[in-house]
């Protein structure tokens, strides 16, 4: 973070304790706030000191070196950090999509009115 944002992470502890190696985590979670990430796109410290939830700890890295990539960093990889989109419909549109049942409101499928006697 200090390379992306000099001076963000202030302290970084050496030692392999415990309680240090989480005031790291804590410490880079809240620079990574800073740098503006979005709150969504951030990992517990948990997450990577227990192995909790690791796809959460790769997603937020992958959202910060895009975040990077906004603010001018130069990469090769193709990364781009997800900006809010708004989505004007008018109100035609709007109840129209009202008439929509969707699959998560559940389907009939023929077979589920039949038996077991055939």
């Amino acid at each position: 973070m200090n390379k992306l944002q000099p001076g963000s992470v202030l302290k970084i502890n050496s030692s392999m304790r415990n309680w240090h190696q989480l005031e790291n985590l804590s410490n880079f979670i809240k620079a990574m706030v800073s740098y503006g990430m979005n709150p969504v796109d951030l990992f517990e410290a948990n997450d990577l000191f227990e192995s909790g939830n690791m796809t959460q700890v790769q997603v937020s890295l992958l959202a910060l070196a895009g975040k990077a990539k906004t603010k001018g960093l130069q990469s090769d990889a193709d990364i781009k950090y997800s900006e809010k989109q708004e989505r004007n419909s008018d109100d035609v549109t709007m109840k129209a999509g009202q008439c929509i049942i969707g699959l998560q409101m559940g389907q009939i499928d023929s077979n589920d009115y039949s038996t077991s006697l055939g």
